[in-house]
């Protein structure tokens, strides 16, 4: 696996992450590579063209991101790019 150092982070950022990491019963280093990786998902979305795929991926997210929502008319538009 590689390595990543940040530079420059902000203080607010570090405690947020902290407290996040303290909630999810993780180490700062751990919940900073889930909220990479959470974050980085919805990527491969917009990429992708096939339409099952597309869905599978954004229930996943939506399952993965309580209080985010992907209506049809975000999965229409993301299916016509």
């Amino acid at each position: 696996m590689r390595r990543l150092e940040l530079a420059n982070l902000p203080d607010d950022t570090y405690e947020k992450l902290e407290m996040a990491a303290k909630a999810h019963s993780r180490n700062i280093e751990q919940e900073a590579v889930a909220r990479l990786t959470q974050s980085l998902s919805a990527y491969s979305i917009r990429r992708t063209r096939d339409p099952s795929s597309l869905l599978r991926q954004a229930l996943e997210l939506r399952a993965a991101s309580p209080g985010a929502w992907v209506t049809e008319e975000l999965l229409r538009g993301a299916r016509e790019r």
